[in-house]
């Protein structure tokens, strides 16, 4: 389905007139702006910095019935430089106030291909758009690849008929709507679940060690900790510096698996923060806390090399488990 966003969005960018897309001529202003390097909304527009009255003229505002473009449009501006109809100062402002980012590339387009090179005006304003709509097909590309779940869902949606049209003309919204897509695919992937493997599964199952004394800090916590392992029949463990909401300082302890020649979070410990404390104990006092995975203790305790077998069903395996 993306595959036709570039060859549908090149096809709506030459297809729709000058000025056709919301407040394009607005955007335009701004980008020409912004061609200066002066990135404040009508900073220099209209007192120092005149617009191209050309685009006046071209705008499909100007025409008392909108159709698509047609060929001696081309034939009649298509060679036409910037300043072929002189300058315009008295209406040159822009509403346009979205963030700099937002219109950079076009701008860009504008600042070398016009100021620099100086190339016809209407070839320009169509590479200004074409510039726009490979940024949105760029972001929609990343956001359907960051995406965990749904990517036919958010394809769909980037293809969609509106959307398209935007990604198409010169304006904000190409990179504000690719934005949109990369958001929403991001807070996804961020909030997605680990993949189930060996040591991981869907549900957490905890129990928990607490220690409340006055006189305890984190050196005692790692004191409990390791003795808890040794305890445990652990043979090889560390700590690691770790991050819980609710805990500061904060570890975790891993243990190490031969068969898997690899590490396993066996819990996160911490010193509970005051404002846990105190709305429990009317006093700040230190309290240590670890949370052990009760599915991990039991995968040692049985000998059970994936979790993923603790809910498998296995008759055969259930039958021959001890069960204490």
């Amino acid at each position: 389905i993306l595959l036709l966003l570039l060859p549908l969005g090149i096809v709506a960018s030459l297809s729709t007139p000058v000025g056709g897309g919301f407040d394009e001529e607005q955007h335009l202003w701004r980008a020409w702006e912004m061609s200066t390097l002066e990135f404040i909304p009508n900073s220099k527009l209209g007192s120092e910095l005149p617009v191209p009255k050309l685009f006046y003229d071209m705008s499909y505002r100007e025409k008392p019935i909108v159709r698509t473009v047609e060929p001696e449009f081309w034939s009649e501006y298509g060679n036409l430089p910037i300043d072929a109809e002189g300058w315009v100062y008295d209406r040159a402002s822009t509403r346009s106030v979205y963030s700099p980012t937002l219109l950079l590339p076009q701008s860009m387009v504008l600042r070398y291909l016009w100021s620099k090179f100086d190339l016809p005006a209407l070839p320009v304003f169509y590479i200004a758009r074409m510039i726009g709509l490979i940024s949105y097909v760029l972001l929609a590309l990343i956001a359907v690849y960051l995406i965990p779940y749904g990517k036919w869902v958010l394809s769909i949606l980037a293809v969609a008929p509106m959307a398209l049209f935007q990604a198409s003309t010169l304006s904000a919204d190409p990179i504000s709507t690719g934005i949109g897509l990369l958001f929403i695919s991001g807070s996804l992937a961020i909030a997605h679940f680990e993949t189930l493997d060996w040591k991981h599964l869907a549900e957490f199952y905890q129990t928990d060690g607490i220690v409340v004394d006055p006189d305890v800090n984190f050196k005692h916590l790692l004191g409990y900790l390791k003795r808890y392992l040794t305890k445990m029949g652990f043979g090889r463990a560390r700590f690691r510096p770790g991050y819980f909401p609710y805990t500061e300082m904060s570890v975790e302890a891993e243990v190490y698996v031969p068969e898997h020649r690899a590490w396993k979070e066996l819990f996160g410990a911490g010193i509970f923060r005051p404002e846990v404390v105190e709305p429990l104990l009317g006093i700040d006092i230190p309290v240590l806390a670890w949370g052990p995975g009760f599915g991990r203790i039991i995968m040692d305790a049985y000998e059970i090399k994936d979790m993923r077998d603790l809910y498998s069903n296995d008759l055969k395996h259930l039958r021959k488990a001890r069960l204490f």
